[in-house]
């Protein structure tokens, strides 16, 4: 607009140019808003996505390891194969710590009742040695070993080890917890009557270790963990046993798990000797919801299947999936032990 009154020239925007500019301007700040609000939503969105899928591998992570390891005190495995073998004999260690392998589904990986905050939740419990320490000297009731096959054990002392505040075998001997006294073919599991601070523990065991077996003797921490479905909260959680013995705290290892199912693979039909590569029989696996039973299946399971089924959408519409976790265990596979032709 222009104005010449009293001889001068006046410009400026008529009040028409002024509204359309005002709503080209709206249209463009609430279309660029519009913008950020939707990448944000989708970003939030993918990054909700991403933290369920970290806490989906985590808990494979930490399943995998306690399943590879169940079962195991150093040498000794609860499902060996090895000649002389015999089963653990754990005392005064209160459930579900305690392993028999003369009982079905008691060899390292085992269903118990656990306690949790609101109630008691049924979780899968993997029992295995943690923190393996060598043994140095021994101490027999006789003073000395006996080159038979009766050493009643009065002592053991364990290996230097420079991390002594940190490592848990020695946390657990100061505290008075379980520990696993084990040879390739023997395991011994105590509860410590009083802390130990050194490096000499003194035994009143009435079991006998073979005299060709004291070289193998190793000390280790009895050590379990569980997963517990809590269904209120629809957490996993993880729980471990302390240095002194006891449950600890729960943590969680993910969010959002709807249900849990567990299956069992066991390795059936192993060749007895040696088998060829190429041709000849094979080891066969046969699965199962539950801990399997009888005379034939008295060892540790090859496979741990675990299903969870979480939710799946993250725009909170009801949706879910499933992901499933095969966890090998390192002694359940008890046709490895053939030798390859």
């Amino acid at each position: 607009m222009n104005s010449s009154k009293f001889g001068k020239s006046v410009k400026g925007f008529t009040i028409i140019e002024f509204l359309v500019a005002s709503i080209l301007a709206m249209i463009v700040i609430m279309a660029a808003g519009s913008t950020y609000f939707m990448t944000r939503k989708l970003g939030d969105t993918a990054q909700k996505r991403l933290n369920i899928q970290q806490n989906l591998r985590n808990a494979t992570a930490q399943i995998s390891r306690d399943a590879r390891m169940a079962g195991s005190f150093g040498c000794y495995n609860t499902s060996s194969t090895l000649s002389g073998r015999k089963a653990p004999i754990f005392k005064g260690i209160a459930a579900p710590l305690v392993l028999d392998d003369t009982a079905d589904g008691n060899y390292g990986i085992k269903k118990a009742v656990l306690p949790l905050s609101g109630g008691s939740y049924e979780g899968l419990v993997f029992v295995y040695g943690l923190s393996d320490t060598g043994v140095t000297e021994v101490t027999t009731v006789s003073g000395k070993l006996s080159n038979v096959d009766n050493n009643i054990l009065t002592g053991i002392k364990l290996a230097q080890n420079v991390n002594k505040e940190i490592d848990p075998l020695r946390q657990t001997l100061s505290q008075q917890g379980n520990i696993v006294i084990s040879s390739c073919r023997e395991a011994h599991g105590l509860k410590l009557s009083s802390s130990i601070n050194g490096d000499t523990i003194p035994l009143n065991l009435s079991t006998t270790f073979r005299d060709a077996d004291i070289g193998e003797l190793t000390v280790t921490q009895l050590y379990a963990a569980a997963y517990v479905l809590n269904k209120n909260t629809k957490q996993l959680m993880r729980l471990d046993t302390q240095p002194n013995g006891t449950w600890g705290s729960p943590q969680v290892v993910s969010n959002g798990i709807n249900s849990i199912d567990v299956g069992f693979g066991y390795a059936d039909n192993c060749p007895f000797d040696s088998v060829s590569t190429a041709s000849g029989p094979a080891e066969e696996f046969s699965f199962t919801k539950n801990m399997a039973v009888g005379s034939d299946k008295k060892q540790l399971p090859a496979v741990v299947q675990i299903r969870l089924n979480y939710d799946a959408n993250t725009d909170g519409t009801a949706g879910t999936a499933d992901y499933v976790i095969n966890a090998t265990v390192r002694g359940g596979n008890t046709c490895g032990n053939r030798t390859p032709l």
